[in-house]
């Protein structure tokens, strides 16, 4: 038993010795790698001694841009004259850029101050002469006011251009002749009667969103500023949770099965509207949409059709199909 006993001591004994060997050859081995360290570390140390100097004795030598900013310069120096030249570039940008945006602000009739935060996008072409200017504004209400003052600025100056287009002398103009005038539903039925609860005039609005679940905000606030009766979209890309409805709207819509696609009406609340379904104008493989208005005893078919790029042959001739049926 006595035998055993020593036999295991002795046995740990020798691991322990080897452990030790180990860590001894180990530490021989860093301090190999130390002394090469200093040699490399004391020659580097020479070559950046006598780098820099050649540079203090190459005045006139090209500098490293490090040396903008090392301190105790010469306030006359050349560096100096370089950023504060960059400054002052940048200050005329900015001031330009206000000025612009002042003048546009005054133009349209809004007032400045609301406006927070102006800086206009870098270019990333040398050819590209000038870029938008990102503005900031206080709050989502001023956003939908600055958006409908330009509306009202842009309807302004199309009826000067068609008065002044009047006798289509672009000469004079410098525009050709365009009218600005909502869809007049009295031309396409003469029994539309302009009574309570009557359409005398529809305005039909038309935007292509490629996803409106993105743009919701934006597409709300075109709404308040153009006011249409009728809002048709194509590409919505509406999915089964997409926050769709929108006050003082109904929706009439349709979306595709995967992804991208999709059409939809809205149809402004106190207008009398009905869902169609009509056998005939029913195509799984065209996406649309329809719904019709009624005015008494006048109706008006209303559709919105999508047509995707590259489409082939058949969905244009069914498009055809549905366009004559209807």
């Amino acid at each position: 038993m006595v035998n055993v006993q020593k036999s295991a001591f002795e046995a740990f004994i020798k691991s322990q010795n080897e452990i030790i060997e180990g860590l001894k050859s180990r530490l021989s081995q860093f301090e190999t790698k130390y002394s090469v360290l200093l040699v490399e570390n004391e020659s580097l140390s020479k070559r950046v001694a006598e780098f820099e100097k050649n540079e203090k004795s190459n005045v006139n030598g090209p500098k490293l841009f490090s040396d903008l900013f090392k301190k105790n310069k010469s306030e006359n120096s050349t560096e100096t004259n370089i950023i504060n030249a960059i400054r002052i570039e940048q200050t005329e940008s900015e001031k330009k850029n206000k000025e612009t945006v002042d003048e546009i602000s005054n133009t349209i009739g809004f007032d400045k101050n609301k406006i927070k935060f102006i800086k206009r996008l870098k270019r990333k072409d040398t050819s590209v002469t000038s870029t938008p200017i990102l503005v900031e504004l206080s709050d989502k209400n001023d956003k939908f006011e600055i958006l409908k003052k330009a509306n009202e600025l842009n309807k302004t100056l199309i009826a000067k251009r068609n008065e002044l287009n009047g006798k289509n002398d672009i000469q004079e103009s410098g525009f050709r002749y365009c009218k600005y005038n909502p869809v007049n539903v009295d031309q396409m039925s003469k029994n539309f009667q302009n009574i309570s609860n009557s359409i005398s005039r529809l305005k039909c609005w038309y935007t292509i969103a490629s996803s409106l679940d993105n743009k919701m905000d934006i597409f709300v606030s075109e709404l308040l500023i153009v006011e249409p009766n009728i809002a048709l979209i194509s590409e919505t890309w509406f999915r089964q949770n997409s926050i769709t409805m929108i006050r003082g709207y109904n929706l009439f819509k349709k979306n595709r099965a995967g992804r991208g696609g999709g059409v939809c009406i809205y149809v402004k609340k106190g207008i009398e509207v009905f869902d169609v379904i009509i056998p005939n104008l029913i195509d799984d493989f065209v996406e649309h949409v329809l719904c019709s208005i009624h005015n008494g005893e006048d109706k008006i078919l209303v559709g919105c059709i999508y047509r995707p790029p590259e489409s082939s042959n058949e969905i244009n001739v069914r498009i055809n199909l549905l366009l004559a049926e209807a």
